[in-house]
């Protein structure tokens, strides 16, 4: 679990339904106030900015401890702090390739199983 003294960022779509279901889920679970959570693309906003390897594609990004975290990573490493929830990290011993493909479609067809939220344009990042 994250010091409350060691803010931690993550970063996501802000498109996403899921993103704001996985967002609300984790905040009521959660017991301090160590986490900011930043749409991805509001470039404008961003606590600390995300490395260029990571910008162009869609997947949740962590940063915690002044580490990144992406992809299946960061959702587990966010996973191991929810009490209740902290035996699903063991999931971190399947190997990452294979981990990261099932996030990859996971991924790719959220919008088509989750839906896609409206952003206001005053409110949508330049």
């Amino acid at each position: 679990m994250t010091k409350k003294k060691d803010k931690q960022v993550i970063y996501f779509d802000d498109e996403c339904n899921l993103c704001h279901f996985s967002k609300d889920f984790y905040l009521k679970r959660i017991k301090f106030d160590a986490t900011d959570f930043v749409p991805a693309d509001d470039s404008n906003n961003l606590p600390v900015t995300i490395p260029p390897e990571y910008k162009s594609s869609d997947g949740v990004i962590l940063f915690q401890n002044g580490r990144f975290y992406y992809k299946s990573d960061a959702v587990l490493k966010l996973i191991k702090q929810l009490p209740g929830w902290k035996f699903l990290y063991y999931l971190i011993y399947i190997p990452k390739p294979f981990r990261d493909f099932i996030y990859d479609l996971f991924a790719k067809y959220r919008y088509h199983i989750f839906g896609k939220r409206q952003i206001p344009e005053q409110n949508k990042p330049e």
